[in-house]
């Protein structure tokens, strides 16, 4: 038998686990399926008759109808099982409701296929309808050929469509009625097979819920099904980006119910006669197209057409073919800076600038950027996302640079008009259900681009590199093969440049995991877990190979104070000087655990042991005198005890603090490992801080975490809140284990992994409403006496037009305290200001200082920016111009480039 199941968790951890899986959450949903041979049985502590009248409750069911709502919807796998209504149920009845969310029968079987799909008519008025006049006053008149119906004082002509919801609804002052010749039954229900036209004139709307037409005088011609409306406006509703769209001509003739046409005119989102920004055609075809997801969207086949702001015409181009809200021009900006001078940035969807239909899941645009001291800037960013396979590619480069790179440092480099660039691709192949093929690829033009042109990619992104990575998973099982070469000989991400100073070639990697075997599965199930990894690798240091000041460090100062080296000199020598070399070392490593689960009365006791063994086929002679042994071993034993208690205080009641019952929960755990190894850490070369970077001797980490909740809403809308969160943990470290950096981590899941050393972190989130939340964090390190990061900020929403942040941080190593902060603030509907600043309370200077304002029109945002940065003595500002209806957030792009503050 086969059952599915949904849980909804409060507060669900994993402190008494195995000591290698943690996991923690607030709120967890929970949905899965059994398999047994005999119904399941449910052990719980408590059961209730009834339903609580409990926020939490209300969540979960809300939960469970999004689960619900998202399988039936379109989201549920290939495998989702077959419903069923139940006997007498209406296909429109609620299966499920909590209030807001509703399935019904008729949904389920849509998507499962066990009610036959929606039959869409596309004639304006089909056979088998009805149409209806309701007039003021009436008169008939009798040709041979034909009868004529005259209506005036205010005409209703409605047609509704049998079998269909669909109620065409035209409004006039006038209208005239040509009928078939012969004898006329009923003058006010005709069927559409009686009738040969409808003239109508005098303010006439013509809308059936999905186009709204509007014109003095129209014309349909139910013979040939179609219509023509003189000095027009078509108007329609694009339902996946909220955006109307409107076409204006003399005149525009109706094709089918879904089809319209025009010569010489205008398409707009805005109803304004004269709208701000404006597509103005030679000749268009619109039709409105059904989507996979059950919603609508426009297609248009345009030519000629011209982009205008206003009456003035900005952009020209032979065709348009697709979306019209996706005009081509996606952003124009302008932008200015001392190291890359003015800069126009302008951003191209690709299929609808080369008139091609867009693949569906496909996303592309040409990114045309025009420097006048660089040359130009041409790029292509492209993302896919298909069923079992998703990915993207970004390329950008500058055929003949002459410009000045600015560096985040400082420093600056020219540039002799080389050709410079950059190839990122990635791709995630969901091969079946248990493999999947991970693939990238990565090429830099040299050392200082990422730097210049995409600064936050070499902060924040993960490492440019060229991999294969394969995985099988199988319930607790798990293979990974993973081939990995860099093809540049500098490192783009600044973690590795500045420690340490050089990637590692992975080919191959082999690696093979069990997870959480029951050892005793048939004595006593749960109590004994086995881990086991084996992993093979042949690896291959690859040094940074630029000097200091070609990676932009020119001045000695900060030169030495970021990579340990003069301006002239560069770190793979001083790597090759340590001992090091680039020469392929394989290392074969396996990792054994034991861990059981155990209690004492409250107390979750859960005790480990490991045995890791590490084989070289290189003694490290050079870079390791002393070491002369190939195989490290190393092997450690630990204890995590944990329990939770909570108390619950029904009398609390604060207007001042939002406060509605108090529950809090106290969880205190202890955890402590000694390990020990036959080479010390120091000795190894660093290629993984996970197998050579473990720590030894004995860590003991004592933490308690506390929250606190209530309930806020109010009556029927109570949810549960964490109001306040306050986690601390006392970390000791014996003498034997090498201090790497004076902020300590502790990481629960593997102590080895933890960052050695003596001392204390404190975390504090407290919401103090549902518009207010602050947050902090200490380390404080006993070996020095003395704290070595403190933080403090808040965020606050002071109405629904005026956000602020602020933060203070003290970093004792650097011995530097900033202070940044910001403010969002809706002046009007139209006009929005954001201004951020970071200040260097030590230095009595500002770092950083920013302003950003942007102003809405109905159909495009227009906005600009200035920023001074002092670390890079760089003053810069810029604009940008979007069009509405592109499915896109506004950003101010520029500040220099499309690097370092872009939005891109």
């Amino acid at each position: 038998s086969t059952y599915q199941v949904f849980a909804y968790f409060d507060q669900l951890g994993s402190g008494a686990t195995d000591a290698a899986v943690s996991f923690s959450a607030s709120r967890l949903p929970v949905q899965g399926v059994i398999r047994a041979d005999g119904p399941p049985t449910l052990l719980t502590d408590a059961t209730l008759a009834e339903r609580p009248d409990e926020p939490l409750v209300f969540e979960g069911e809300r939960a469970l109808a999004g689960t619900l709502r998202r399988l039936v919807r379109g989201d549920a796998p290939e495998t989702a099982p077959a419903y069923t209504a139940r006997d007498g149920l209406s296909p429109a009845e609620p299966l499920f409701d909590t209030g807001d969310e509703q399935l019904t029968a008729q949904e389920i079987g849509e998507v499962l296929g066990q009610l036959p799909p929606t039959d869409r008519a596309e004639p304006i008025f089909a056979g088998d309808g009805i149409i209806t006049l309701s007039v003021g006053d009436l008169a008939l008149r009798r040709e041979p050929n034909e009868n004529a119906v005259i209506a005036s004082g205010g005409v209703v002509v409605q047609y509704a469509e049998a079998n269909t919801s669909r109620v065409l609804q035209i409004d006039a002052e006038r209208a005239v009625v040509f009928l078939k010749s012969g004898e006329l039954r009923d003058l006010i229900t005709l069927d559409p097979s009686d009738v040969r036209g409808i003239y109508l004139e005098g303010d006439v709307v013509a809308t059936d819920g999905q186009y709204t037409l509007r014109g003095p005088r129209v014309y349909y011609d139910l013979t040939r099904d179609r219509a023509l409306i003189l000095d027009a406006v078509f108007w329609t509703y694009d339902q996946a980006r909220g955006m109307p769209l409107y076409l204006r001509a003399n005149a525009i003739r109706q094709e089918a119910s879904n089809q319209f046409s025009a010569e010489r005119a205008v398409l707009a989102n805005t109803g304004f006669a004269k709208p701000h920004l404006n597509i103005g055609v030679r000749d268009v075809t619109l039709t409105r197209e059904s989507t996979p997801d059950g919603g609508t969207r426009n297609i248009a086949d345009a030519r000629n057409i011209t982009l205008r702001a206003v009456d003035t015409p900005v952009f020209w181009f032979p065709r348009l073919k697709g979306d019209p809200e996706q005009i081509p021009l996606e952003s124009i900006g302008y932008g200015a800076s001392r190291g890359s001078g003015p800069v126009i940035n302008t951003t191209w969807d690709a299929a609808t600038l080369l008139g091609l239909d867009k693949p569906s899941g496909t996303d592309a645009d040409l990114l045309v950027d025009v420097y006048t001291e660089r040359g130009v800037g041409l790029g292509v960013d492209a993302d896919w996302r298909r069923e079992g396979n998703d990915g993207g590619l970004f390329v950008y480069g500058l055929p003949n640079d002459d410009g000045t790179d600015r560096s985040s440092s400082g420093g600056e480099v020219e540039r002799d008009g080389e050709f410079r660039g950059l190839v990122l691709f990635e791709n995630v192949w969901d091969i079946n259900d248990r493999w999947t093929l991970f693939s990238e690829a990565a090429h830099i033009s040299d050392e200082l681009f990422v730097d210049a042109f995409f600064r936050g990619l070499g902060r924040d992104r993960r490492e440019f590199t060229n991999r294969l990575y394969l995985r099988y998973r199988e319930e607790n099982e798990a293979f990974f093969a993973l081939g990995q070469i860099n093809s540049n000989d500098f490192a783009a991400n600044q973690n590795l440049l500045q420690s340490p100073g050089a990637t590692v070639d992975r080919l191959p990697e082999l690696s093979y995991h069990r997870i959480a075997d029951d050892i005793l599965e048939s004595v006593a199930p749960g109590v004994l877990s086995y881990f086991a990894e084996y992993r093979y690798s042949r690896l291959q240091f690859n040094f940074v190979e630029p000097t200091a000041a070609e990676l932009g460090f020119t001045n000695r100062g900060d030169a030495l104070a970021a990579l340990g080296v003069e301006p002239g000199d560069t770190i793979g020598d001083a790597l090759r000087a340590s001992g090091l070399t680039e020469d392929a070392v394989n290392r074969f490593d396996t990792r054994h655990e034991i861990s059981a689960q155990l209690a004492a009365g409250p107390i979750k006791l859960t005790p480990f042991a490991v045995a890791r063994g590490t084989f070289y086929d290189d003694e490290f002679e050079d870079f390791s005198p002393n070491e002369d042994e190939q195989l490290r071993g190393w092997a450690a034993a630990g204890l995590r005890a944990y329990t939770q208690f909570h108390r619950v205080d029904n009398t609390v009641e604060s207007r001042l603090f939002d406060l509605h019952r108090i529950r809090h929960i106290i969880e205190p755990g202890l955890t402590v490992m000694h390990a020990g190894t036959n080479i010390d850490q120091a000795s190894l070369p660093d290629y993984d801080v996970g197998v050579e970077g473990i720590l030894e001797g004995t860590i003991t980490r004592l933490g308690i975490d506390q929250t606190w909740q209530t309930y806020r809403g109010g009556p029927g809308r109570w949810r549960s809140v964490d109001v306040l969160e306050l986690d601390a943990e006392f970390v000791i470290t014996s003498d034997d284990s090498d201090r790497e950096t004076p902020f300590g981590r502790f990481f629960e899941y593997r102590p080895e992994l933890s960052v050695p050393g003596d001392y204390f972190t404190g975390d504090l989130v407290w919401r103090l409403s549902d518009a207010l939340a602050i947050a902090g964090n200490t380390i404080f390190d006993f070996e020095a006496n003395q704290p070595q990061r403190h933080s403090l900020g808040f965020i606050a929403q002071h109405g629904r037009r005026f956000s602020s942040f602020a933060e203070v941080r003290f970093l004792n190593p650097e011995d530097a305290t900033y202070v940044d902060g910001g403010v969002n603030y809706e002046l009007t509907e139209k006009y929005n200001a954001r201004l951020f600043a970071s200040y260097d309370t030590d230095e009595d200077e500002f770092q950083r200082l920013g302003l950003q304002v942007s102003r809405r029109f109905p159909n495009a945002e227009f906005g600009f920016s200035i920023a001074r940065n002092e670390v890079t003595d760089e003053t810069s500002f810029g604009f940008v111009f979007r069009p509405l209806g592109l499915g896109q957030d506004f950003g101010v792009r520029g500040v220099g480039t499309r690097g370092g503050t872009q939005t891109r």
